[in-house]
């Protein structure tokens, strides 16, 4: 068995999958044409990039791809396992090894310490399914959207079981760096008409600029827009190198602090004193 991060390749066989067997699971794609699969596998790819989230298709040397499986809702050390496969290629355990090779990529590669699952009361094979993976009851929600009632199971690295030998799971370097490219493009239009409103005399070279310090705030591993938004505008306030002032490079780079915290953290410590400092080591 094999996954593979979800790519345009997959349209073709992802739309005839799903026109087979219509029977989806919650978060994963309801396409009923041509641009349905591919709105989908365009969001995925945005999601990859962002870090949010990570889909990917089932394949086995048999069948092709026979499903799909998705790590998301990624945040503050946390993720939750979705999981789809067709009826004839169940009962066969390729849920439960995809499953097992997302765990491993979610807790070696993206360094989650736990991963939730939501599935419906009546849902025994998931319920089995999960328990192979090393889920463990964690509670009961009375309404999951796309699943109503629903048991909540959890599983953190040190209950992972042994995955597969013979399975591998495939991310393409260049798929990744693409998918950020497209990514930080997409943020580029909205910033780059707020910043001509606010800041007029910055319009020479405005996009190449916006691209530079969307690709810096990137390295500093800020994925959600809100943080990259607010790292250009103060690359545009304060200045482009305003996140070399070493107090503000400290809290960029720090491991300890979530990303989707460093943003907030640098403001709440900055000082006046730093902002201006901050202003000359961009200018010099």
């Amino acid at each position: 068995m094999q996954l593979r991060l979800i790519g345009r390749a997959d349209a073709v066989a992802l739309r005839t999958l799903v026109g087979r067997h219509r029977s989806m699971a919650r978060g994963l794609p309801r396409p009923e044409n041509r641009r349905g699969t591919e709105t989908w596998i365009e969001r995925a790819a945005w999601e990859s990039a962002a870090g949010q989230a990570y889909s990917f298709g089932v394949h086995t040397d048999e069948h092709g791809l026979v499903g799909t499986t998705r790590v998301g809702a990624i945040g503050n050390g946390e993720g939750q396992l979705s999981y789809w496969i067709a009826r004839p290629f169940r009962r066969r355990g390729f849920a439960t090894r995809a499953g097992r090779m997302v765990l491993q990529f979610a807790f070696e590669t993206l360094r989650l310490t736990r991963v939730l699952t939501a599935i419906r009361r009546a849902n025994r094979a998931s319920q089995i399914a999960a328990a192979r993976m090393g889920f463990a009851a964690a509670g009961t929600l009375e309404n999951v959207q796309g699943v109503g009632p629903a048991l909540v199971y959890q599983v953190t690295r040190e209950r992972l079981p042994a995955g597969q030998g013979e399975d591998m799971i495939t991310i393409r370097k260049e798929q990744i760096e693409a998918f950020q490219r497209n990514a930080l493009r997409k943020l580029v239009p909205g910033l780059s008409q707020e910043i001509r409103d606010r800041y007029p005399h910055q319009a020479a070279g405005l996009d190449a600029r916006i691209e530079s310090a969307l690709a810096r705030g990137w390295r500093y591993d800020l994925r959600q827009d809100r943080q990259l938004r607010a790292f250009v505008k103060l690359a545009f306030c304060v200045g482009p190198n305003f996140d070399l002032h070493p107090p503000f490079r400290s809290i960029l780079a720090d491991k300890t602090v979530p990303p989707e915290s460093r943003m907030d953290a640098l403001f709440q410590s900055a000082r006046p004193e730093d902002w201006e400092a901050a202003a000359e080591i961009a200018g010099a």
